[in-house]
């Protein structure tokens, strides 16, 4: 099913997001490229399952002088029942377009450091975010990316880039062209290692710590608790998701046995359901729980019970957009009043 809706504007819209007329001109560019599908994300919720995939979008200029970012996208409706990882649960949900997300092929991860990219808006100044990064500096190499949108309302979500060079690097100590040569082969070879050595986990985990101490004192609070996505540049590559404040807890993700199981599901996800994406959430039984996967061909992999979450909030947000006189069903990734 095809959805027409308002993504963005330059106007404030309920969520406190207000994007400037350049970043609506880049987005729409983004959508437009037809090598990869822009996912069609409910509420800047990076652990809820796409809903589809952005077919095309477009700047408008409003009749006040403002502009908004109009899409279309297609939903995922068509869907089939797996039998992999001995679970019953598990389909995988395909649309039309076979194309790959952009969120997974268009990323290029750092080679001799760790990288942590934020929204702007978490920081109440440069000097904020430069103790930001100066902390994590402590315990890693780091850079820090701040995407700028024009919003307002905080987006507590982290996501850390750690490289396959990377992860050698920590390992020989060194960094050579050899190496950087055999990247490929080196993220198979992560794979099928069936965990992080020793060092490696040590400095993630530290990391992983220090990014949330560094979080609770120099971000801008939120209503929402923070998330931290840990993107290992591996085949397939895996997101690790971390939501909360507690560092001590947070790091516990990073021990030899928690990975063997994230490194043994995304091998098989990889080779049973030519999966190029995994996406794990840390939940409050200390391990990771599989959220979703995606295909090379931009199909979703997920639990009954995930897709159905990510259903009802859909349902929940189009409740919102009829309270504030839209039209039901034209929107899946906004909640804007504006949008008609």
């Amino acid at each position: 099913m095809q959805l027409k809706g308002r993504a963005s504007g330059t106007k404030v819209d309920l969520n406190g997001d207000r994007m400037s007329r350049e970043a609506l001109v880049q987005a729409a560019k983004l959508t437009n490229e037809p090598e990869a599908a822009v996912a069609s994300i409910l509420d800047h919720d990076y652990t809820l399952v796409p809903y589809g995939k952005s077919i095309s979008a477009w700047v408008v200029d409003l009749d006040d002088g403002e502009s908004a970012l109009d899409f279309t996208s297609e939903s995922f409706e068509y869907e089939r029942h797996i039998g992999l990882l001995g679970r019953t649960d598990l389909v995988i949900q395909t649309t039309s377009d076979n194309r790959p997300f952009k969120f997974v092929t268009n990323v290029k991860f750092p080679d001799s450091l760790i990288e942590c990219e934020a929204e702007e808006r978490n920081f109440d100044s440069t000097e904020s975010a430069q103790r930001f990064e100066t902390a994590l500096n402590i315990e890693a190499e780091c850079k820090l990316r701040l995407k700028i949108d024009k919003a307002f309302v905080p987006l507590p979500d982290i996501l850390i880039y750690v490289g396959v060079l990377y992860i050698h690097k920590v390992i020989s100590k060194a960094f050579d062209n050899a190496a950087a040569s055999h990247a490929e082969n080196l993220k198979k070879e992560l794979i099928s290692l069936g965990t992080l050595t020793e060092p490696a986990r040590n400095k993630i985990a530290n990391f992983s710590n220090a990014t949330v101490r560094a979080w609770a004192k120099f971000a801008n609070s939120s209503d929402r608790p923070p998330q931290f996505r840990h993107r290992l540049e591996s085949d397939p590559t895996i997101e690790l998701v971390y939501k909360g404040t507690d560092f001590e807890w947070a790091s516990l993700g990073f021990s030899e046995d928690s990975l063997s199981y994230v490194f043994e599901i995304a091998g098989i996800l990889r080779d049973e359901a030519d999966a190029n994406f995994v996406q794990f959430i840390f939940n409050d039984k200390c391990q990771w729980q599989l959220n979703y996967a995606t295909t090379k061909k931009g199909n979703i992999v997920a639990s009954e019970a995930d897709i159905k979450k990510r259903d009802d909030y859909f349902e929940k947000m189009q409740e919102i957009a009829k309270q504030h006189g839209r039209d039901v069903g034209t929107s899946i990734s906004f909640r804007s009043p504006d949008s008609r």
